[in-house]
């Protein structure tokens, strides 16, 4: 189910829960303190990633983007807020924030960096150290603004603590939910590569988000169309073709039945003549 994307609800919103003290405490869904402003480049970036990961997880997972992620029960400044959040097999109702001792430990967590124009609450090593306390079996990184061929880095949950991954020519491995991920153009080509899902390892077989998926329908119907209006063309063009062939047999019949009439003419003509001739040699007799 689709939860969660940054700025949709900006007033604080409260969750209860009680700890085991039986003390109630708060999990906010927004803190002010923590979402700092970030650029429409990073917006865009996060925004394809979780159209993404929605068409790529399916109806019964629950996808989030930025949302408020609690991973100790009873305190609430044990939270992270990843660009992309993945939990197979628990749809949810949409999420002010997410309790892992509640919806259960993700599956998939992606963070999204792009330093020159957004600033993180977090340091990626925070991050990550949250990510292995929280157990997370897989985390995906893309840092937009590092050199090509070093944007993406990944981690394996083993043994009780987050392992690198080896990432070679910027693509690896989703296992979570068998795809790839890979750099490839976002679909405004004014921000540039990004991080996508594609079901090969090169990336030529993108999932695509809604909007690209209309785009491509629109262009198959376009093209199904162009193919008929080429179809009848060529369907005109060949009954054309046949018509010309039927005048041009019709006109060589009618040629053939002049010259034929024109020789059966010229014999008549030719007999009346002989005969003339031999009516004037008997005459002279």
């Amino acid at each position: 189910m689709q939860v969660g994307l940054r700025g949709r609800r900006m007033e604080r919103m409260v969750q209860l829960a009680r700890d085991t003290r039986g003390k109630a405490t708060h999990y906010p869904s927004y803190d002010p303190g923590w979402h700092v402003p970030e650029s429409q480049r990073h917006k865009l970036f996060c925004a394809l990633l979780y159209e993404l990961l929605v068409a790529a997880a399916g109806p019964r997972a629950t996808v989030a983007s930025d949302l408020f992620v609690y991973f100790e029960e009873g305190n609430a400044r044990r939270r992270c807020a990843p660009d992309g959040l993945v939990k197979l097999d628990h749809p949810t109702d949409p999420l002010d924030s997410y309790l892992v001792w509640e919806h259960g430990v993700p599956e998939l967590c992606i963070e999204i960096l792009s330093p020159s124009d957004t600033k993180e609450k977090l340091t990626l090593p925070q991050k990550l150290a949250r990510f292995e306390a929280m157990r997370v079996p897989e985390v995906v990184v893309f840092n937009a603004d590092s050199p090509v061929g070093e944007r993406v880095r990944a981690w394996d949950f083993v043994r009780g603590a987050l392992a690198p991954r080896n990432v070679a020519h910027e693509r690896t491995r989703c296992k979570t939910l068998g795809l790839w991920f890979v750099v490839a153009p976002h679909p405004n080509p004014r921000v540039g590569a990004c991080l996508r899902l594609a079901r090969d390892a090169a990336g030529a077989d993108l999932v695509l988000s809604p909007a690209e998926s209309e785009r491509m329908a629109r262009e198959q119907e376009r093209a199904a169309k162009e193919q008929e209006r080429a179809a009848k063309e060529q369907e005109r063009a060949a009954k054309e073709q046949e018509r010309a062939a039927k005048e041009q047999e019709r006109a060589a019949r009618e040629t053939a039945e002049a010259e034929r009439e024109a020789a059966l003419a010229e014999v008549a003509r030719l007999r009346a003549e002989l005969a003339r001739a031999n009516r004037g040699r008997r005459a002279k007799r």
